[in-house]
């Protein structure tokens, strides 16, 4: 925190170490509704995609020598479980996030401006959906679930920092072999999931980042 603000941050945040430092597995306890079970085909998403294809030998000499994730002290997990919906998704940590935030606030404190870093789509693709109908039902439910730490983020007097980086990156995992129009509308309905989860907060204290730029969230007006 010191070292943001020698540096003439205005705006601090956590650097999600109250997380662990992983931005992704925080979550894995957080929810009920979920069973681990091995990747469909063996090789998780992640290490699919045009890019991994083309540049093979950078990529498995950038992994061998463990410089592919930049990653102090380890905190990067080098592999993830993969996550099956086999009941209703909700969020069963109100306690832990409710440490993480009176731990970041003790440090920043009472009336400091800082942020906080949650994720929503970028969720989605370590986890299968066995129990909704449809896969937009599912992702609709993950949204429900992590409203809860939307919700208590803001009202902690925090800026809402929405990162959802995997919804460009999936675009050379899986949005090449579907087509522009269909990656756009599978873009679409995660943006709308997104909204529906941040119905009713106010809009000055939100912010939205995608690395890349695949899609914009339309932040709820009322």
């Amino acid at each position: 925190m010191e070292r943001q603000r020698e540096i003439g941050l205005h705006i601090i945040n956590e650097g999600e170490y109250t997380k662990g430092g992983d931005w992704l597995s925080y979550v894995d306890r957080r929810f009920e509704g979920f069973e681990a079970r091995p990747p469909i085909g063996g090789k998780p998403l992640i290490l699919q995609g045009k890019d991994r294809d083309e540049f093979a030998d950078f990529y498995k000499y950038a992994t061998e020598r463990g410089t592919l994730f930049y990653e102090p002290a380890g905190q990067i997990k080098q592999s993830r479980p993969h996550w099956v919906a086999v009941g209703p998704i909700k969020y069963i940590a109100a306690d832990a996030l409710r440490r993480e935030i009176e731990i970041f606030r003790s440090v920043v404190g009472r009336d400091a401006e800082a942020f906080i870093t949650t994720t929503p789509a970028s969720l989605e693709p370590y986890r299968r959906n066995e129990y909704y109908k449809t896969q937009e039902e599912f992702v609709f439910a993950l949204a429900e679930a992590m409203r809860t730490e939307y919700q208590a983020i803001v009202a902690a007097g925090f800026i809402l920092q929405i990162d959802d980086a995997w919804l460009a990156a999936l675009w050379d995992r899986i949005g090449i072999a579907m087509g522009l129009d269909a990656y756009r509308k599978y873009c679409e309905v995660r943006i709308e999931a997104l909204n529906h989860a941040l119905h009713g907060l106010p809009e000055d204290r939100i912010r939205y980042f995608c690395v890349g730029g695949a899609g914009t969230a339309r932040m709820p007006t009322t």
